[in-house]
C-alpha cells in the first residue's frame, strides 16, 4: 500500500511541474521532464513499475528538487 501510494505523489510531482514550467524559471527542465517522464512510466505501466528504479529516482533526485522549491517558495513571501 506504501508503494502504491508513493506512486501516486510521484504522478503528481511530474503533473504539477509540468504546470509551473512556466512560472517558475529556476526549475531545472531536465528535471521537470525527467518527472514528467515518470509520471507517464506509471501512469501507463502501473503494474510494471521497478521497485528499484522508483527507490533510486527517490534517493537521487528528490532532494535537489525539494531544495529547489524551498528556494522558490521563499523569494515568493
Amino acid at each position: 500500500m506504501g508503494f502504491d501510494a508513493t506512486l501516486m505523489c510521484l504522478l503528481q510531482i511530474g503533473e504539477s511541474l509540468n504546470k509551473l514550467t512556466k512560472l517558475y524559471t529556476k526549475l531545472d527542465k531536465d528535471d521537470i521532464k525527467g518527472s514528467y517522464d515518470v509520471r507517464n512510466f506509471i501512469a501507463h505501466d502501473y503494474e510494471g513499475v521497478n521497485k528499484t528504479i522508483i527507490e533510486s529516482i527517490i534517493r537521487e533526485h528528490t532532494e535537489k528538487l525539494k531544495i529547489t522549491i524551498e528556494e522558490i517558495l521563499k523569494e515568493e513571501d
